[in-house]
C-alpha cells in the first residue's frame, strides 16, 4: 500500500502527530509505524494545560480525554528547599488559558476536570 505520510515511532509523540495529521489532512493516507518489541517509556505521563488547544482541534472533550488516557494536566511544579530550607514555590508552566490564575483555583480545576 502507498501512503502520503508515514509517522515513524509510536508513543505519545507519534500517536499525537498521527492524530493531528489525520485531522489536518483527511484526504491523505497516513500510517504510523511502531515496534511491537519496544515498550513506551511511560514516565511523567502528564502534560501542561496548553494541550487543551490540541484536544479542541481534534474535537476531544477534556473529561473524556483525561478519563481514557488516565492523564492529568500539569499546571506547575513544586520546588521545596530549592532556594532556602523550608521554602516552597510553584513554577507555572506557561501562561494560563483561563483568567483566574491562582494556584488554589488551578488545583481545584484540575480535580473538577478529571472527576466530573
Amino acid at each position: 500500500m502507498k501512503y502520503d505520510i508515514i509517522v515513524v515511532g509510536g508513543g505519545s509523540a507519534g500517536w499525537m502527530s498521527a492524530a493531528t495529521l489525520i485531522k489536518e489532512f483527511p484526504d491523505k493516507k497516513i500510517a504510523l509505524i511502531e515496534s511491537p518489541e519496544i515498550a513506551t517509556v511511560g514516565v511523567g505521563e502528564s502534560t501542561i494545560q496548553q494541550i487543551r488547544h490540541w484536544a479542541t482541534f481534534l474535537e476531544l472533550e477534556d473529561k473524556s480525554f483525561l478519563r481514557y488516557t488516565d492523564g492529568t494536566y500539569k499546571l506547575s511544579i513544586q520546588f521545596t528547599d530549592w532556594y532556602k530550607k523550608g521554602e516552597t514555590f510553584h513554577y507555572p508552566f506557561g501562561t494560563s488559558i483561563i483568567e483566574n490564575t491562582s494556584l488554589k483555583y488551578f488545583l481545584n480545576l484540575e480535580i473538577l476536570i478529571y472527576w466530573e
